[in-house]
């Protein structure tokens, strides 16, 4: 019987794997993750959603959102920013304001670099009434 990596190298695998476009891949190494006992945490799930939004893989990205909900993780900054970045290049603006009025509502605190990205990525005109 073969062991299962350790969590690091699983992580480093899935991150690996979103960077280079291979959601279904990420998608199933963290299913193997979790046989294996592992826990999924909010960078992992990012990574994976950043991935399918790139791939305008809607059906891949609903089911790792369904992860996060599943495991219990809080959308963070980074998946916030990263989510709409992405969506913006593809001009899928109504995901993109249901995510701006989620991100407001989870009042979470943004950084200026982060604000920045958002900016560049909404433009002046949808940021004015932040």
């Amino acid at each position: 019987r073969q062991l299962a990596p350790d969590r690091a190298t699983f992580c480093a695998r899935v991150h690996a794997l979103c960077r280079g476009g291979q959601g279904a891949g990420a998608g199933a190494l963290l299913e193997d993750m979790q046989a294996a006992g592992y826990s999924l945490d909010i960078q992992l799930v990012t990574s994976l959603c950043l991935c399918h939004a790139r791939q305008e893989d809607w059906q891949g990205l609903v089911k790792a959102q369904a992860l996060m909900h599943t495991h219990g993780l809080k959308p963070d900054q980074p998946y916030y920013v990263g989510l709409i970045t992405e969506l913006t290049k593809g001009n899928h603006w109504n995901h993109v304001e249901e995510l701006v009025l989620r991100l407001k509502e989870s009042n979470l605190e943004i950084d200026s670099n982060s604000f920045s990205l958002l900016l560049n990525a909404l433009g002046a005109e949808r940021m004015t009434n932040w």
